[in-house]
């Protein structure tokens, strides 16, 4: 299926290698107190209902490069936040073979992607359910092969080679949320959607949204990222993950229990 098509489901969703075990420490902190603000982005840079690429230079992608966000501003105090799709890696053959799509992801491939996207997918404003008429929304493009919830660097060895990867799609994110959080400070609701690998960054990065809008409504749409439930995603390579990531950053702050069952996220978010 294609990411276009995937994006139309989404839409319509809206409408209605071997390794150590994964021992990385553990966080509980990490959205504790309050969340750290940043400059807003100023309406002049934000021209309503049209896609603006805005860079953060405060942000990695697997190669280092900086990244950036395509918003469209709209009239509302909706916020619509959608996390691109994408593979993923955790090791030399996976990182160096390319199952990651991007290792960079800058305005130019932004340009292209919107394109391709609209219209009939979640980033057609004109396909949004009349609940969120007028909501801004904003594109979190993917280049850190971490499914959004890395927070290292990671240097992967062969023989005869090596490839090093920045996997900080979390910490991306924060630095994305600083901003937003400054711009956006009270939306009324928050819509927080991904597919594919965006689905996983959905999910593993909403409790950090509702740091950010505790009092706002708050929506998680996770397309085709499931969190299968205990050993249905195999032992070894969940923990390939947490190790190559350090994914436990994200998800140790509300979903310990996801080291041995990543379902276990649902269920947390559920009761919280």
């Amino acid at each position: 299926m294609s990411r276009r098509h995937l994006l139309a489901g989404l839409a319509a969703a809206a409408a209605v290698a071997g390794c150590a075990p994964n021992t990385t420490d553990r966080v509980k902190h990490e959205y504790a107190g309050t969340p750290p603000l940043g400059a807003p982005i100023l309406d002049a840079d934000l021209p309503a209902g049209q896609w603006t690429w805005i860079d953060f230079p405060d942000t990695s992608c697997g190669d280092g490069t900086s990244t950036g966000l395509g918003i469209n501003r709209g009239t509302g105090q909706d916020l619509l936040v959608f996390f691109d799709g994408g593979g993923a890696c955790w090791s030399y053959e996976t990182c160096a073979v390319g199952t990651a799509t991007h290792k960079a992801y800058g305005s130019a491939d932004f340009a292209a992607d919107v394109t391709a996207y609209l219209p009939g997918s979640i980033l057609d404003r004109t396909q949004l359910p009349p609940t969120l008429a007028g909501a801004t929304v904003v594109f979190v493009p993917y280049c850190t092969g971490d499914v959004h919830g890395g927070d290292t660097i990671k240097t992967y060895t062969a023989p005869l080679a090596s490839e090093t990867w920045h996997h900080v799609g979390h910490e991306n994110l924060k630095a994305f949320l600083k901003r937003l959080g400054a711009t956006w400070p009270s939306p009324r609701k928050v819509v927080v959607a991904g597919s594919s690998a965006g689905g996983f960054g959905a999910l593993s990065n909403y409790e950090a949204f509702r740091w950010y809008w505790p009092a706002a409504q708050g929506y998680l749409v996770d397309d085709s990222g499931p969190p299968l439930v205990g050993d249905d995603i195999p032992a070894a390579e969940r923990d390939a993950w947490y190790n190559a990531w350090n994914l436990g950053v994200a998800l140790d702050a509300f979903c310990v229990g996801c080291r041995t069952d990543l379902s276990d996220a649902v269920a947390q978010l559920s009761r919280a």
